[in-house]
Order: structure tokens, then sequence, then C-alpha cells
């Protein structure tokens, strides 16, 4: 029993090796560059880019631990979508050198890493605004925008905020 659960525990802690660990604000090991209009295109296979056939960047396919070179956009119409390739690499705390190494060795019109998008949960009401003549600002004072990005709640519970000032003529009325 004592080494099915630190089985169980050494398994599950591997899985935080695999997170975003390096920079909070873009994907670790990965950026995007494009070639521009009228430069180079390279060959891909299945829109992934073979390091054998492709002399650009060989000497840093080791350095660097790039693993795969991918074509983002390999059957889209747009000519300057079709141009963006993704880099995917292992060594990610030399991510900067990589993005000055593709823009001194191939035609570029840009090398940047690549993004972290988050999801936040923000509402589509129009009075949503922390305006305190206008607004719905008591939602701000709970830090209700923080919390619906933890979680929205469940339909079965109910909430009240009594005040004691009304405005007679809000929309919402």
């Amino acid at each position: 029993m004592k080494y099915t659960c630190l089985s169980l525990m050494l398994f599950c802690m591997s899985f935080l090796t695999f997170s975003q660990n390096f920079n909070s604000d873009y994907q670790d090991g990965k950026i995007i560059f494009q070639v521009p209009v009228g430069g180079h295109m390279f060959k891909t296979f299945q829109g992934k880019l073979q390091p054998d056939d492709n002399p650009f960047l060989a000497d840093d396919f080791q350095e660097f631990g790039i693993f795969e070179v991918v074509q983002l956009h390999p059957d889209i119409k747009d000519e300057k979508l079709v141009r963006t390739y993704e880099i995917r690499f292992s060594e990610i705390d030399k991510t900067d050198i990589l993005i000055g190494r593709v823009k001194s060795e191939i035609e570029v019109v840009y090398a940047e890493k690549k993004e972290l998008h988050k999801t936040c949960l923000t509402p589509n009401d129009t009075y949503f605004t922390n305006s305190f003549n206008n607004g719905m600002w008591c939602l701000f004072q709970v830090n209700a925008p923080q919390a619906w990005d933890i979680s929205t709640g469940d339909a079965n519970i109910v909430v009240a905020v009594t005040d004691n000032a009304i405005q007679v003529n809000h929309p919402d009325l």
C-alpha cells in the first residue's frame, strides 16, 4: 500500500514538470516568425519542416533543442499567414538568443515569442464598468472580475445585496 501511494504521488507530481514555468506571458519553447511576401518559402511535409531537407538553422537544431518547425497555416490562401512558422524547442532559457539567431540567419518580417492566451470571464453587460455614477462599481469593490476567473458559481445559489440607495430610473428596474 505504501508503495502504491508513493508511486501515485510521484506520477501526479511528474505532470508539474510539463507545465508553463519559464515565462508566464508566453508559451515556453515556442517562437513564431514570418517570412516576407516574395521571400523564400520553406518546403514542408504535412505542415512540418523537415530539418534534414532544409539547411535553415541546421546548426541550431542541437544547440537550442529544436524538435519541430511547423507552418502554422499551410492550407490558407492569405499571403502573409501562409508564411508564418512556429519553432518548437526544449532549451527555453535560450529563447531570446534563438530569436536573434533567426533574425540574423534568414530574412523575416518578425520573429517573436508565442503569446500565452489566458481566458478571463468578463460579462457582456453594457453597464459593467467601475464608474461610480452609472456602473456596477460594487462588483469591483468585492473583486468580482477576479473571482469569476476562478469560479462562475452555481445557479442554485442565491446572493442578495441590500442597499438603501435606489436609482429609480435605472434600465434594469
